[in-house]
């Protein structure tokens, strides 16, 4: 993707660039083309407001900022230091977030939520919070667009290509109960209520029939990434 105007400055504290410099920017461009294609899926020509959660130092958003210069974005992420980053780098709002979903501290109204990776690392009761959350904040027909772990990653991590820096019993747990159920999750070595998931198609589509007002699609089946629109004739009908 030409974008000439994209600002590289990126943070010594950003270890997601300094773990994988020559992908970083590939990544960026990847959720910006998810954007741009649910977009046409739901007919928006444009973004009012947009919410990047979790936006750690700005891989995403800064394609945000160039592809929506007219768009209000805000960066959200428990990581204080990188939430200042995107507000001096890019010149966005910054909010700091929460450890539970549903105290994030916002009460601005969004027409996109990108939500890249935050619902890859909670087990099943933080998605229903953080996808409770993600509702009570999009307008009507506003656009949620959010990554998940699936059958793709569950097979890397099968095979040894990937660990996601999980121990040998973790990724054994989280592969077991995702081959009886559909869904695994293990918290990182150390924490609390923060980890990896895998979760199947199936069972993405079982939770999601719990948000009947929000219609999705499947984007990117290798990377799990889904796109979700607040339907303005369920919500005119209830």
């Amino acid at each position: 993707m030409d974008l000439p105007s994209l600002d590289r400055t990126t943070s010594p504290k950003d270890l997601m660039y300094h773990s994988d410099p020559q992908n970083y920017f590939f990544w960026g461009g990847s959720a910006l083309d998810s954007v741009q294609e649910m977009l046409e899926l739901a007919g928006k020509t444009s973004i009012r407001a947009l919410l990047d959660l979790p936006s750690g130092y700005g891989r995403e958003l800064r394609f945000f900022k160039v592809a929506f210069p007219q768009t209000e974005i805000t960066a959200c992420d428990i990581d204080q230091d990188a939430v200042n980053f995107c507000v001096e780098t890019f010149n966005v709002k910054g909010v700091y977030s929460n450890s539970d979903p549903l105290f994030i501290p916002i009460t601005d109204q969004f027409d996109l939520i990108w939500c890249g990776s935050l619902f890859t690392h909670f087990g099943a009761e933080n998605w229903h919070r953080l996808l409770h959350f993600c509702r009570q904040r999009l307008e009507i027909d506003g656009i949620l667009i959010f990554a998940t772990h699936g059958s793709f990653v569950a097979e890397f991590l099968r095979d040894g290509l990937l660990d996601l820096d999980l121990d040998k019993k973790g990724i054994q747990q989280i592969l077991e109960n995702f081959d009886i159920c559909g869904f695994g999750y293990t918290d990182y070595f150390g924490q609390l209520n923060y980890g990896i998931s895998l979760s199947s198609a199936a069972w993405v589509n079982l939770f999601l029939q719990q948000w009947p007002e929000l219609k999705y699609y499947l984007i990117k089946q290798k990377g799990g990434v889904i796109g979700m629109i607040h339907s303005h004739s369920y919500a005119q009908d209830n």
